[in-house]
């Protein structure tokens, strides 16, 4: 598993936030990891997932190190550095899997499940009536138009997570805050992968 965090994982592409937020250096963390795994043979399937609304929003902008892409559209961009990214790890033998991303929530649950010392109030919430954001749209047009130029598999989380996202019929959190799963949520898609080499 490579990654970098609040890194979109595109090949040669660089994120540069908007002062006075602090900049990722996407980049500098990026670029070893594809070189590690275009290097080894071994590697035959690459599964790729970020974030479904890190990269259209504006207040970053992207850096093409290769000098390829029209800049300026954040979402042209993203379908344009994916598709070259997958295409690029393609013509090197690689298999390529996007995971579907999960859903936001639209509360964080660490707000809700633990005490925080220095907040006057605890923030109450009730964890059966967590709910997710549906804002897919933008993200399913992006992969619709990444699969008309690449081999891209789809990885489609969205039949599993039907009553046992964001909380299990047991009451178990499946989400660490409002983006991420947690240990027990990642575990749950262990053995949902059905994709060969």
């Amino acid at each position: 598993m490579l990654g970098a965090g609040a890194c979109p994982p595109f090949f040669e592409i660089d994120r540069v936030t908007k002062p006075p937020a602090p900049n990722f250096n996407c980049y500098n963390r990026t670029a070893s990891l594809y070189q590690y795994v275009l290097n080894d043979t071994n590697i035959k399937m690459v599964f790729i997932a970020f974030h479904h609304n890190l990269t259209f929003g504006n207040d970053f902008i992207f850096e093409d190190k290769l000098h390829q892409l029209k800049l300026g559209n954040n979402y042209q961009v993203t379908v344009d550095a994916l598709t070259r990214t997958i295409q690029m790890l393609e013509k090197n033998g690689k298999k390529v899997v996007l995971i579907y991303d999960m859903p936001d929530l639209t509360a964080d649950v660490k707000e809700c499940t633990f005490e925080r010392p220095h907040l006057s109030q605890r923030k109450k919430c009730n964890l059966s009536q967590l709910s997710t954001v549906k804002d897919f749209e933008v993200y399913d047009k992006m992969i619709a138009a990444v699969q008309k130029n690449t081999k891209v598999q789809i990885f489609d989380t969205r039949p599993y997570i039907n009553g046992t996202f964001p909380v299990d019929s047991q009451g178990n959190l499946n989400y660490r805050d409002s983006t991420h799963l947690s240990y027990r949520g990642s575990l749950y898609f262990s053995d949902k992968y059905n994709f060969n080499e």
